[in-house]
């Protein structure tokens, strides 16, 4: 049986041994005098998806399912090197979809791509990653909400950049019939 003090001194050289690990500055979010974090939000134009089964029809019973980015999250947290000013930004996103299924759905699942965007104070897209993920519905659910595992990203920051130069855009992998009917609408 261990007691409160036996575990504490099972802990402790753990816990300082992982102080020694920690780089020189690390900022938390909501610590004081912490950089502030990167936008985060989604792409206009990607935060909804109509996918339709295949074949021509484009009616009611020919849709397969409809979503939505419905919820953004994150936090974010700095380790700087005190002596250069330089380190990294560190960056966890949490995605959450509300999926809703169509009369075309045979599968009772929601298949996609999604993607995050990393971008710079001018615009440019430093990197981009993407995601499968599939939402089911259960019983006889049509709608349904789940989120997805983290996405985390580590953004080096040189120059005395901070978090604020940089946008993290979140939105799902259109192709050009799907981006021109959310555009159309």
């Amino acid at each position: 049986r261990v007691t409160t003090g036996k575990l504490a001194k099972l802990i402790r050289p753990a816990i300082l041994a992982g102080l020694l690990l920690l780089p020189a500055c690390t900022y938390l979010p909501g610590s004081e005098n912490a950089p502030p974090c990167p936008l985060v939000s989604t792409l206009g134009d990607a935060e909804i998806i109509t996918r339709y089964i295949d074949g021509p029809g484009r009616d009611l019973v020919d849709l397969d399912f409809t979503g939505r980015i419905s919820n953004l999250s994150g936090k974010c947290f700095y380790e700087i090197d005190d002596d250069t000013g330089e380190g990294v930004v560190r960056v966890k996103i949490n995605t959450e979809f509300k999926m809703e299924r169509g009369a075309g759905n045979k599968t009772r699942e929601a298949a996609f791509e999604y993607f995050v965007s990393l971008l710079d104070g001018d615009g440019n897209v430093l990197d981009k990653l993407s995601f499968p993920f599939t939402a089911k519905y259960w019983k006889n659910r049509y709608v349904v909400t789940e989120r997805d595992a983290p996405v985390e990203l580590s953004i080096p920051l040189t120059g005395g950049l901070t978090g604020d130069d940089f946008s993290i855009y979140v939105g799902f992998q259109l192709n050009r019939v799907q981006l021109d009917f959310n555009r159309g609408n």
